[in-house]
């Protein structure tokens, strides 16, 4: 047994031995290559051997490890990662060529051929990884994340992409990018939601504080609770029908927040409030004249439920009229509704020349791509080959929206912006 043990022991010392000379001649020489032939080729840019061995079949993507004691190295690496690391630009081309994977990492760090050629601080590569296809941003979060040791490579690209820039953007784009900063600026900014005047008033929680702040902010979101609380006001002080109408007629929407007992009198249009309507029965004057005058109008009241219409019986307002008063309310909600229509059409007529307009600046853009490097559209993103193929089946689709009726035209033209995005 103690001879088996001191065997294992010699055994064992030999190989540490033979580790320490590999990592010793490693640190002299500055790098490490594990792997194949061709793996060893591309570290060392030997590109007449590269091209042999993948004549002969060798894998384009083997792995094998290089440059591990530098920064940028990784095991278990690509030969395009290998050349890229050392910056063989012509190794590195035909690797490319001969379908190697340009953005292929290495298992144990992560390193990329970018992220390992921007280490190397080899442009010319670089530039040409770029071109290929490489992911800029994906190469830029890994030598962030592996911090202060990669803080060279990530310099290095970054001044790389920050001088290239100009050359990155194509004219038609920048004009698009230029002309919707402009929009920008010349659009108004969007309201105030005034949330802080909304609690100075309900702080302050009188009829004066609650009437300035909806005269500041009538688009408000809290419109509904201080209309609310400005009825309640009323009621808190033994407001009179009067000082209820005076509300309604300063604000139309108040009219649900008032007391049941006027609510249905002070229904309706000014003057010809049902208040009003009693009033000039009172006076004498005719059913049919006071109907005709109500339908000549374009007065809202409402759908009077049958119980609201036995109260108006006992007002003395007779069938005729209530009939009118219907029919008043009915048109006003058809007009109301076809405004609405109109406007909706408007809205996607509106969409649908943004849209052309521009997909016409896309396909000048395009245009201009045709004499741009690749990089130009890789690293912005989705190319302006998509934006114009999105663009063009928007507007397709918003073209098809117009024949729909109006509720299935607004429906289609929301469809249409989420299917085909075009910004």
């Amino acid at each position: 047994m103690t001879i088996r043990i001191m065997k294992w022991r010699r055994i064992m010392n030999k190989l540490m031995a033979l580790v320490f000379i590999i990592l010793l001649s490693s640190v002299f020489s500055g790098c490490a290559v594990t792997g194949g032939a061709l793996t060893t080729a591309a570290y060392e840019g030997n590109t007449p051997v590269i091209k042999e061995l993948l004549d002969k079949g060798g894998n384009v993507d083997e792995r094998g490890g290089c440059g591990l004691w530098s920064v940028g190295g990784d095991f278990n690496a690509t030969p395009l990662l290998c050349a890229s690391l050392n910056g063989h630009l012509e190794a590195v081309e035909v690797l490319i060529d001969r379908g190697a994977a340009v953005n292929s990492a290495g298992t144990t760090i992560g390193q990329t051929p970018l992220s390992a050629a921007a280490c190397g601080g080899h442009a010319g590569v670089v530039k040409l990884l770029i071109e290929k296809g490489a992911d800029v941003d994906g190469a830029m979060a890994k030598l962030t994340k592996l911090g202060a040791n990669a803080n060279k490579c990530l310099v290095f690209l970054s001044n790389y992409l920050e001088q290239q820039k100009p050359a990155r953007l194509p004219a038609a784009a920048a004009r698009i990018e230029n002309a919707e900063a402009d929009n920008a600026r010349i659009l108004p900014p969007p309201p105030p939601d005034g949330k802080e005047e909304f609690e100075a008033a309900k702080s302050a929680n009188t009829f004066d504080a609650y009437d300035q702040f909806l005269k500041a902010f009538p688009s408000s979101g809290n419109r509904r609770p201080v209309l609310q609380a400005m009825a309640a006001l009323i009621g808190m002080q033994n407001g009179s029908y009067e000082d209820h109408r005076k509300f309604v007629v300063a604000y139309e929407d108040g009219l649900e927040f008032v007391p049941e007992k006027y609510r249905l009198v002070l229904t309706g249009p000014e003057g010809l409030r049902v208040h009003d309507i009693a009033e000039f029965r009172k006076k004498g004057v005719g059913n049919n004249i006071i109907a005709a005058k109500i339908r000549s109008g374009k007065g809202r009241y409402k759908d009077f439920s049958f119980d609201e219409i036995d109260q108006l019986k006992t007002m003395g307002i007779p069938e005729v009229v209530v009939e009118a008063m219907i029919e008043s309310t009915s048109r006003a909600t058809r007009d109301e509704e076809e405004l609405q229509n109109k406007k909706k059409m408007a809205d996607l007529l509106a969409d649908i020349q943004q849209m052309q307009n521009k997909l016409v600046d896309l396909k000048t853009a395009k245009a201009s791509d045709a004499a741009m490097p690749v990089s130009v559209v890789q690293s912005q993103g989705p190319s302006v080959s998509d934006a114009v193929t999105n663009c063009a089946s928007q507007v397709a689709a918003l073209e098809a929206c117009k024949y729909l009726p109006s509720l299935g035209a607004m429906v289609c033209r929301a469809a249409a912006k989420a299917q085909f995005p075009c910004e």
